[in-house]
């Protein structure tokens, strides 16, 4: 059970500089010192489909040891902000992301789904957290007329470590 909590920041204190005095309200409860950037990318010609058929990328993570895992470790949180998937044409462009169970690679829900001509921008206000030993793919596709396209995706997400 989560509980929601405001507080009011001081505009005073160390390492505070005087332009935060118009700071009232913190709306995330994570410390923002404590996280570093965590970003996918990939680039690939990839033939086009019939819809709904469509390529999807494994989004891969790290626990703590720095490992390389194809599911959320728990030890460490990750949070995905935003993500921008394009294609080399003004075509339908799918950005969806998918969440599966691990190992057996059942589909479990998709996040979200957003559709697009060329260009999709996926902004999330509030973040989403990734679901511990949960797997997560996203969509990288463009319908067209032509054989292939060249599609890129990005994805920006915060990684926090889990005390405790």
């Amino acid at each position: 059970m989560s509980q929601m909590r405001n507080f009011k920041v001081v505009p005073t204190g160390v390492g505070r500089k005087d332009w935060s005095q118009n700071v009232e309200l913190s709306v995330e409860p994570e410390i923002r010192s404590h996280m570093y950037r965590y970003n996918w990318a990939v680039e690939a010609t990839l033939g086009t489909y019939a819809y709904p058929n469509t390529h999807v990328v494994l989004l891969q993570f790290q626990d703590r040891a720095g490992n390389l895992l194809n599911y959320v470790p728990s030890d460490i949180k990750y949070l995905m902000y935003d993500a921008v998937v394009s294609g080399d044409y003004k075509a339908l462009t799918l950005g969806a992301l998918y969440k599966y169970s691990y190992p057996d690679l059942t589909y479990l829900e998709t996040i979200l789904e957003i559709f697009g001509y060329g260009y999709v921008p996926i902004s999330l206000a509030r973040g989403h957290v990734f679901e511990a030993g949960r797997m997560y793919m996203i969509s990288l596709n463009q319908w067209s007329e032509k054989a292939t396209f060249n599609g890129s995706l990005i994805v920006h997400a915060y990684t926090d470590e889990v005390v405790g």
